[in-house]
C-alpha cells in the first residue's frame, strides 16, 4: 500500500482531529522521552470503512494504543455509540478508534477457551474451531433480523450473541463476508463501463468523486465517469453511508492530503470497482442468510 505516512493528531486512535498536545505527550517531553524513527513502526491502518492509510504507530506519539501490539490476525471492527449507526468490519489491520462514541475490535486472537467451549456444548459440536466462532460472530452481525431485534442496545452497549439455530450457515456466511471485507484490494473490480471524454486528456486522477443524482455513474474527473453502478452496491452500508459513498467521501484531495498514488495512479479507480464488487456479493450474502431466531 502506497500513499503518505500519517500520524493522526498527537494521538491514536483519535477521538477528535486536534492537534494540540495530548497530556501524555506532555509527560513524554518533561521525562525526556524522544520519539526515534524506526521504519518498522510504518505500519498499515484502516481509518475508515475501506479507506486504508499508513500510520506511524508509536508509543511516545500515539498516545491510546491500547491492546494493538499484542493483536494478531484478523478483528471484527465495530462502530460503538447511538451518533453512528451500527455496523462490523471485518480488518486485518489497525483501525482507528472513530468519532462520535468511538469502536472496539474483536480479535480472533483473543477469543477465549471459555468461549469455544459454550459454542460445542451448545451445539453439541467437538469439531467448532475459535475461527468458527469468529465467522459466525461476523456472519450473525450482518444478519437484518439480528440488527433490528437488537437496534436499541447497539446503540449503547456492546453486541449480544445469541444462538442462532444454524449454526454452521452463519459461519460460512461469516467467513465469505470476512474475506471480501479484508481481502477487498485483491478483488476483481466489478465490470463497471468506462466512459470517456475525448476533449480532455485521459486521466485516473482524482481530486473530488461525484455519484449522479440516480447514482447509477460515479464521475472520476472531466475525463471519466463510471457507469453501470448497479442498485445493489448501495444496499450494503456502513453506519450513515454504503461502503462505495464512503470511498467517494474519504478518497479526495484535502489540503495537503492527496490519496491519489504515483506509483499505482489507478488505484483508486480500481478500489471504486472493488467496493462495488464487495457491496453486490454482501448483498447477496446477506439476503441468504437463515433465520437467526
Amino acid at each position: 500500500m502506497a500513499g503518505t505516512i500519517v500520524i493522526r493528531c498527537w494521538n491514536w486512535p483519535p477521538a477528535t482531529r486536534s492537534s494540540r498536545p495530548t497530556r501524555a505527550l506532555k509527560l513524554n517531553v518533561k521525562r525526556g522521552n524522544l520519539a526515534k524513527f524506526e521504519e518498522g513502526k510504518i505500519v498499515p491502518s484502516q481509518y475508515r470503512p475501506f479507506t486504508r492509510q499508513w500510520l506511524y504507530f508509536d508509543r511516545v506519539l500515539n498516545e491510546r494504543v491500547y491492546q494493538w501490539p499484542r493483536i494478531t490476525g484478523r478483528v471484527i471492527w465495530v462502530k460503538t455509540g447511538a451518533e453512528w449507526p451500527f455496523f462490523a468490519l471485518a480488518s486485518g489491520v489497525i483501525c482507528d478508534r472513530l468519532p462520535q462514541g468511538g469502536s472496539q475490535c474483536f480479535p480472533l486472537s483473543h477469543l477465549k477457551d471459555s468461549a469455544l467451549v459454550q459454542f460445542r456444548q451448545h451445539y453439541s459440536n467437538d469439531s467448532i474451531t475459535k475461527e468458527d466462532v469468529f465467522h459466525y460472530l461476523y456472519g450473525l452481525l450482518h444478519h437484518p433480523d439480528y440488527r433490528a431485534r437488537y437496534a436499541a442496545n447497539l446503540k449503547r452497549e456492546l453486541p449480544r450473541i445469541p444462538f442462532a439455530p444454524d449454526f454452521a450457515a452463519l459461519a460460512a456466511a461469516g467467513r465469505e463476508l470476512a474475506h471480501l471485507h479484508v481481502e477487498y484490494e485483491s478483488l476483481d473490480p466489478w465490470p463497471l463501463e468506462f466512459v470517456e471524454n475525448k476533449d480532455v486528456p485521459y486521466s485516473e486522477r482524482v481530486t473530488k468523486m461525484k455519484l449522479s443524482a440516480d447514482r447509477l455513474s460515479l464521475k472520476v474527473n472531466e475525463s471519466l465517469t463510471l457507469a453501470g453502478i448497479p442498485a445493489e452496491a448501495f444496499e450494503y452500508r456502513l453506519g450513515s453511508r454504503s461502503a462505495l459513498e464512503w470511498v467517494v467521501d474519504q478518497y479526495q484531495v484535502k489540503g495537503e492530503s492527496d490519496p491519489n498514488r504515483e506509483d499505482d495512479p489507478g488505484y483508486i479507480v480500481r478500489l471504486a470497482g472493488q467496493v462495488v464488487r464487495v457491496s453486490v456479493e454482501t448483498a447477496r450474502i446477506v439476503r441468504a442468510l437463515p433465520s437467526c431466531r
